[in-house]
């Protein structure tokens, strides 16, 4: 062993190379020989003391003594080399000081960029047989063993190999420790962000479940069924809060295009929300007190606002700079201002009862009507002054004045063009056109008038309310609908055209503005106590209706492998669908009740099952020719109701009071029994395994039975339910069982050695697992509840109206409801990887903010 030195290495570099100087340093210090040197003399058993020259020197007369010492000091120069070193007359002077030393054969070269010696290499280091190069040897890590193996005079494979199981280990204990770190900081942020869901803050929900899943962001993050609750909880909100004013909240108004909403405030200030995220795009402060309304422009660029002094002012919703200002609006304060459809227009409400129409670009006033009902005032936070009193051209207007009639003004030529007469003489409350300007809209108290928007003759009377109307609007995509809200929240949506109440409900909300994203969905907006509430509502049934000629349905079931959906009729009729692209594939009579299909590549197969007599009958149908295939009676024993199928189809099973019949199928004439399960007691329900290796029973003893099928013996017990086993089901990994039993309990059970890993509270005909086996999940009345297998942790429940049925495919991905009125809907369940997907696109440009991630100890 040579002599022993102060300092074992020496590392030169350039300081802009300083993050590399530091790692090699750490590696070089906490390097540890592998077991296998262990008593060896010739070689040393660490690589201590390092030195690392903290400062680049300048070369000359004044450089440092120090250093020179450390380099006599030194068994090893390492020189990391580089454009930098290349360049640093430092480096350069520590490698021909420790060449002038007599110890040229000790550099070893350390490259961490450049491609040949004259771009890395500093002047005096021409050239060197051992070193490493992080980008030619494989990365950084291996680079470094070579330069080790060098300076100990060792093979590089005697230490390679084993530096990459100890990194491995390392690494593997690291990525341990972060992920027990990383579960326990989900779960704990899952049951925080429960707790902002109650508070109804839907977007800051989200993002927070952000820091929960594996995201592009951190795909690091291990998965949690708690998080993946918290998502799907966050998602099924239907509404969300806006905070941000401190006083209270004038008007709020959606963007035509509904992405983002303007509130004013007694606070003096405008904001302009994202509703996508939640986040406060614009703060515009007033110069006046305050401002008391604000609202869009049809292309959603600008903003007209009202202020108490007197101006109505033109902002860019972008920037919030004022393009424009309306002087001499009156000598009352403004107390709303809105847009016309085109935009070329403005027509504003003040405090004395005037209602002036502007000219945009001349800034002179087009029209003035006075003594207009006071209704019009924004009283309880909302202003009756819509873009619908205006007509689509913008050349009408609807004025509704004090004790009188409703009126429509042509604005350009200030002429009467419609006098609208309604039957009793309660003053109108407010009044809108239609979109395509066909209908006029007016309420007085709580009866709605729908007049022709030509004739001027009224076409309808809605009387559905019994308190009076708080607001009503035209939808955008059909004038035959109309919503409508009455102040003790009742609401309505009401279909003109066949004189129909399609949806009502009540509301605990007080709505001031309607966006219609759609002919079937609308977004409410309203404020309450410095905050703003959105409320998302269907007036139709979600999820695509598959016609079907079959009347009375009593029974949707999908098929094993998901593709199909069979819906069954009272007289035992069936229709199938194809789920991809929702057509019917197939109609038959089957007598009989559906057991399963088994679908391949050559065929498809529906089996059915009847009982007449006390004797059950199988078939098996044949569905490109709606034959009958396979066709079992077993009339020559007494058999119990109860049989099922594996899922090829080619073997079923029996039970005939304690016994139980395996069947091989070979054709319709041609079935065998196969094998006998006896039981002591009476078997109650039964199911074959995925592979069709095992059989699993309960019995009315409240026990189940796991068999091999070939042994014909049981092979593992599972006690613990205190009643009656209504269903056994294996998982698809054949890892576990799952049953449902009469004393009201799931339970999960462990197949290798019997034990129950969980119990669950809930009553059920039968439970289940997913395709993927990492779920279980059950139907209850108009509920689906989905578990975590590992964990049992509840992470879904899909919930519809208590008087339909439910279905759901095998891999979770398609839900299936049957209506009252025999009408069948498939809905998309979405993957938890779709809900992270799309939540991240969503939320991507506005993660937590620094503040959020310190109150939720995520820093």
């Amino acid at each position: 062993m040579e002599q022993e030195k102060e300092y074992f290495v020496f590392i030169s570099y350039s300081s802009l190379d300083n993050e590399w100087a530091i790692w090699l340093r750490h590696e070089l210090e906490h390097y540890h020989l592998p077991a296998s040197f262990n008593g060896r003399t010739d070689v040393r058993d660490n690589l201590r003391k390092v030195f690392r020259d903290r400062d680049e020197l300048s070369a000359g007369p004044e450089w440092d003594e120090q250093v020179s010492k450390a380099l006599r000091e030194t068994n090893n120069l390492i020189v990391i080399c580089s454009p930098n070193a290349a360049k640093s007359d430092a480096v350069n002077k520590e490698v021909e000081t420790f060449i002038a030393l007599g110890k040229e054969d000790h550099i070893f070269p350390f490259i961490v960029e450049g491609n040949t010696p004259a771009e890395c290499f500093p002047r005096s280091l021409s050239h060197s047989k051992l070193g490493g190069d992080v980008n030619k040897d494989g990365g950084r890590d291996s680079a470094f063993i070579k330069v080790v193996a060098g300076m100990l005079k060792v093979g590089f494979p005697s230490l390679w190999d084993r530096y990459e199981k100890e990194k491995a280990e390392e690494e593997r204990k690291i990525r341990e420790q972060r992920d027990k770190l990383l579960i326990a900081q989900s779960r704990f942020i899952s049951e925080k962000v429960t707790e902002v869901i109650k508070n109804n803050e839907t977007h800051l929900a989200r993002r927070l479940c952000l820091e929960t899943l594996p995201t592009p962001e951190h795909n690091y993050y291990p998965y949690t069924p708690e998080a993946e609750s918290a998502l799907r909880k966050a998602f099924d909100l239907k509404s969300f809060n806006l905070k941000g004013h401190i006083d209270e909240i004038f008007n709020i108004q959606f963007r035509p295009d509904g992405k983002k909403l303007i509130s004013a405030s007694k606070d003096n200030s405008i904001r302009i929300w994202d509703l996508a995220t939640g986040k406060c795009d614009l703060i515009v402060m007033g110069e006046c007190d305050f401002m008391t309304y604000a609202s869009f422009s049809p292309d959603g660029k600008n903003i007209a606002i009202a202020a108490r002094d007197y101006y109505i002012h033109i902002l860019d919703s972008d920037t919030g700079r004022e393009i424009k200002r309306l002087d001499g609006v009156s000598s009352s304060l403004v107390e709303s201002v809105v847009f016309s459809h085109r935009g070329t227009r403005i027509a504003s409400f003040t405090r004395n009862g005037e209602l002036s129409v502007w000219d945009i670009i001349s800034e002179k006033k087009l029209f003035l009507a006075t003594n207009v009902i006071k209704s019009f005032y924004p009283h309880y936070n909302i202003s009756k002054l819509t873009s619908n009193i205006f007509s689509a051209d913008d050349k009408y207007i609807i004025i509704p004045l004090d004790n009188g009639p409703i009126q429509v003004w042509n604005i350009e030529k200030k002429e009467l063009y419609l006098t609208l007469e309604k039957e009793n003489t309660k003053v109108a409350l407010f009044a809108s056109f239609s979109t395509n300007n066909e209908k006029i809209l007016a309420v007085s108290e709580n009866v709605i008038y729908i007049w022709n928007g030509k004739t001027g003759k009224i076409q309808e009377i809605i009387d559905e309310h019994k308190n009076t109307i708080r607001l009503a609007v035209f939808s955008p995509y059909d004038s035959n609908i109309i919503l409508s809200v009455s102040v003790d929240g009742e609401l309505c949506i009401h279909n003109i055209e066949n004189g129909e109440c399609v949806k009502k409900e009540t509301i605990s909300i007080r709505p001031q503005c309607f966006y219609f994203n759609s002919t079937d969905k609308f977004f409410i907006g309203s404020s309450d106590n410095k905050i703003i509430t959105i409320n998302e509502i269907d007036f139709k049934l979600s999820g695509k209706p598959i016609k079907t000629n079959l009347n009375n349905i009593s029974d949707i079931v999908f098929s094993r492998d998901g593709s199909k959906l069979l819906s069954v009729s009272e007289n035992e009729q069936v229709s199938i669908w194809d789920i991809q692209n929702e057509d019917i594939v197939y109609e038959l009579d089957i007598k009989g009740k559906p057991l399963f299909m088994e679908v391949n590549s050559s065929t498809t197969k529906l089996f059915t099952i009847n009982i007449a007599d006390n004797v059950i009958k199988l078939r098996a149908f044949d569905l490109s020719t709606k034959e009958c295939v396979l066709e079992f009676n077993g009339d020559d024993k007494a058999y119990e109701h109860e049989l099922c199928l594996f899922t090829d189809g080619k073997r079923f099973a029996s039970v005939c009071c304690t016994t139980v019949f395996i069947w091989n199928v070979y054709s319709m004439k041609k079935i065998v029994l196969s094998k006998t399960l006896a039981h002591k007691y009476g078997v109650n329900c039964m199911n074959f395994d995925a592979s069709g290796g095992m059989f699993v029973t309960g019995t009315f003893d409240k026990t189940i039975c796991v068999w091999n099928i070939n042994s014909e013996k049981c092979i593992q017990t599972m006690v613990g339910h205190t009643s009656h086993i209504r269903s056994v089901n294996f998982s698809f990994d054949n890892k576990r069982i799952a049953s449902a039993s009469y004393d009201g309990t799931i339970r999960i059970w462990n197949i290798v050695d019997g034990s129950c890993l969980h119990t669950i509270s809930i009553d059920t005909d039968n439970v289940m697992f997913s395709r993927d086996s990492t779920k279980f999940y059950s139907v209850v009345e108009n509920c689906i509840y989905i578990w975590d297998a590992e964990t049992a942790h509840l992470i879904q429940k899909i919930e519809k109206n208590i008087d339909e049925r439910l279905a759901i495919s095998s891999d979770l991905s398609n839900l299936a409801i049957l209506s009252p009125n025999n009408v069948v809907r498939i809905e998309k369940n979405e993957s938890i990887d779709e809900l992270i997907y799309k939540t991240y696109n969503q939320y991507k440009s506005y993660l937590l903010t620094p503040e959020e991630r310190k109150k939720y100890y995520l820093d």
